[in-house]
């Protein structure tokens, strides 16, 4: 193939010769006056030439990269168990908050009920902790009242005893038994006392540690509640927030999960990000928001347009190039996830700029300019300062450049040396045919005029 092509490349060379030749001879006949007089003795070249023009110049980047979802996770089971049903497939768009799979969930309804007898149990033990600490404290409040009563009974006959004992009415036998029973019933008082606030402790601690138990068997109820929750696998975003696509399918109703296991990725592709390097030589040149027009090969007669979302900190010390991610709006869909796209970003724009011809800038002793053709013809070189070069024409910021400049045959030249314009003749048929054209405009508006009268 590439011996092919370069007979053809050598073939094209010889045609062109050809042609230049035929031109040069045809212009020699004509007397060496028409198309210049060269210095005597200087050989004349060949040249072709291109008007300088005015036109608007872009500096624009093109770089290269791939589509990326905005965002893109697997939705994996909380439970394991049997794949009862998937609802979605590739390709069907999910809403959030929609079933996307059910888990078989006999088990953990199971569990759930078993959550909530236990906790009926332990509510029905702590019921009854309560009725029968409340019997036996107020037993025990009725013990230390009728000790306290009978206390005071002794007391009183004491006092008595001791009474009738300096009146010399009563014996010393009968004041020491009134004073034997004060001291039994205060006994008796303190005793009841001490078992009702043991009660009341007793009492306290139980009643807790039931409590306790109560809030595990809720929390028990909780975790069964939730589990059982887990079997229905949900899409859990807002639904304002859109629809997102399935991308992929990883299990079929039937498999058996384990706590982990994806069952389908899900992909944003409402907003793309096209992700792009770019050199050193560029990236001063970015900026956020910045507008970036994006082609496709899927669509090659539509742009689409996106702005720069994101511009690493930093260069690539092995490649030398940053990323660059760009956000790219993709309602409609037709963008997707995996697809190589070109971006061009419109650094600067310069209106009415002054541009040459591509080939026209040649290079001599280190400096960059121009042959422009002078009277005689003979090829003169200007100096040239450059800005913003594009795919076909480069922009001259200074000096001011007008008429032709040279874009073939200008390696033979110097500055002074006589020419020959191989393109004149095309160029002279050109401006013929415009001007016949012109003249028959103008006829044919005349003779509408004169139909009209």
């Amino acid at each position: 193939m590439k011996k092919i092509i370069i007979l053809i490349i050598i073939a094209f060379g010889i045609f062109l010769g050809f042609q230049i030749s035929g031109k040069i001879s045809s212009a020699s006949r004509n007397g060496s006056g028409q198309n210049g007089k060269g210095r005597r003795g200087a050989a004349v070249v060949p040249v072709e030439t291109k008007a300088v023009i005015h036109m608007d110049m872009e500096d624009v980047g093109t770089f290269t990269g791939s589509l990326y979802p905005v965002s893109q996770f697997r939705l994996a089971s909380k439970i394991s168990g049997r794949l009862k049903k998937i609802n979605f497939h590739v390709g069907d768009f999910i809403r959030g908050g929609d079933t996307i799979a059910v888990v078989d969930s006999e088990e953990l309804t199971q569990a759930l009920e078993e959550a909530k007898a236990d906790l009926l149990i332990v509510k029905a033990r702590l019921s009854a902790a309560e009725n029968t600490f409340t019997k036996q404290i107020e037993k025990a409040q009725a013990d230390v009242d009728r000790w306290k009563a009978s206390s005071n009974l002794a007391e009183k006959e004491l006092k008595r005893q001791e009474e009738l004992r300096r009146k010399s009415v009563s014996s010393e036998t009968e004041r020491d038994r009134a004073n034997e029973q004060v001291q039994v019933t205060s006994a008796q008082v303190t005793a009841a006392q001490k078992t009702l606030e043991l009660l009341t402790t007793q009492q306290t601690e139980d009643i807790r540690r039931i409590k306790a138990e109560i809030l595990r068997s809720e929390a028990g109820l909780k975790t069964a509640e939730i589990k059982l929750s887990y079997s229905d696998i949900k899409a859990e975003w807002d639904p304002e927030a859109g629809t997102r696509v399935v991308g992929e399918r990883f299990l079929d109703e039937g498999a058996m999960l384990t706590s982990g296991n994806p069952v389908i990725s899900i992909l944003d592709i409402d907003t793309l990000i096209a992700t792009i390097t770019v050199t050193e030589k560029d990236y001063t040149k970015l900026k956020l928001e910045q507008i970036v027009k994006i082609h496709t090969d899927a669509y090659p007669d539509r742009n689409f347009e996106g702005t720069i979302l994101r511009i690493a900190p930093k260069l690539d010390e092995a490649s030398r190039v940053a990323r660059v991610d760009v956000k790219i709006p993709n309602r409609e869909h037709l963008l997707k996830p995996g697809m190589f796209v070109r971006a061009n970003i419109i650094f600067t724009t310069h209106t009415d700029a002054t541009a040459i011809p591509r080939p026209a800038l040649v290079s001599r002793d280190g400096i960059e300019g121009v042959f422009g053709i002078d009277t005689g013809p003979t090829a003169q070189f200007i100096p040239v300062t450059v800005g913003i070069r594009s795919r076909n024409f480069i922009e001259v910021i200074a000096p001011p450049v007008s008429g032709e400049v040279v874009t073939m045959g200008h390696h033979m030249l110097s500055h002074g040396t006589p020419v020959l314009i191989a393109n004149a003749t095309e160029k002279t048929d050109k401006g013929k045919a415009e001007a016949d054209k012109s003249r028959t405009a103008e006829s044919k508006k005349v003779r509408q005029g004169e139909n009209k009268r």
